[in-house]
């Protein structure tokens, strides 16, 4: 079998968490290109209206899969636990909003030892103001009773608070929470909530929308193989240690130059330690 070609894709993050996509009647070629050089239908084909509806799709699809990575990635640090939200007391621009919160991290690494981070963008539902969210490592302290999400703040939790934005964001607002007790899989879901929740009608171009510290995070794996073998035999090799949490179906294909339509199914399966 032609080792460009494959038809098994199994991202890894960390050891709690695999994902499978099962390709049938159908393979890939592992740099992405395909035999259709015109798209689906060729550009010049596609009237205005068209573009636009599929320029709204692009961007949902963009979206969505930027969500699926940052869970990705929070599955693959389990030792972040600490959420922090930024706001700004004065309204702020995207350009200016991302130098105040370098000039943060700078700050947070000369504090912190192996300082992992994982910052999600949002704007404001009332005054679309931008803020940020972070995820990171930071270690609270034991002696102090931080609230989790939604519960009542200590004296201690809001002096904590006022101590961190003295030392680091004189610029606004600090909300610190501790997810300690959330446990991961809820964590991943709450932070990559933000992502898709309100930036799809929003212009991006140029915007990040999310970040993290690529030197000290663990990253996911991503394998690409030819695997024959049936999805019943592939479930029963992880079966032991992982149980299925969700599973979906979606066609691949495209048209060559000839008009002739190629066409497969992909499977995909969400594999979960068990506890």
């Amino acid at each position: 079998m032609d080792n460009t070609i494959y038809n098994l894709k199994i991202i890894s993050s960390g050891s709690n968490r695999i994902e499978l996509y099962k390709v049938s009647n159908y393979l890939i070629r592992k740099n992405g290109k395909s035999n259709n050089k015109q798209g689906r239908r060729g550009k010049e084909d596609l009237e205005n209206n068209e573009k636009v509806e599929n320029s709204k799709r692009n961007r949902k699809t963009t979206l969505t899969n930027t969500r699926n990575n940052i869970i990705r990635l929070i599955k693959s640090n389990e030792d972040m636990k600490t959420f922090i939200t930024l706001t700004f007391k004065k309204e702020t621009d995207y350009k200016e909003s991302k130098i105040l919160l370098n000039n943060l991290f700078n700050k947070l690494r000369r504090k912190y030892n192996n300082l992992k981070y994982l910052w999600v963008l949002e704007f404001g539902t009332k005054n679309q103001r931008l803020h940020y969210h972070l995820l990171t490592n930071i270690e609270l302290p034991k002696e102090i009773n931080f609230a989790r999400n939604k519960e009542r703040k200590s004296e201690g939790h809001k002096e904590f608070e006022r101590n961190f934005r003295e030392k680091y964001w004189p610029y606004g607002f600090v909300d610190i929470r501790n997810l300690d007790q959330e446990g991961n899989t809820n964590i991943a879901l709450y932070v990559s909530c933000y992502i898709v929740k309100d930036l799809l009608d929003k212009q991006l171009e140029g915007y990040r929308v999310y970040g993290y510290s690529r030197k000290t995070l663990d990253k996911p794996t991503v394998s690409k193989i030819y695997d024959d073998r049936s999805l019943e035999e592939l479930l029963k090799e992880f079966s032991s240690d992982y149980e299925l949490k969700y599973t979906n179906s979606y066609d691949i294909g495209y048209l060559d130059k000839d008009n002739k339509e190629h066409k497969g199914i992909v499977t995909y399966l969400d594999l979960v330690k068990k506890s």
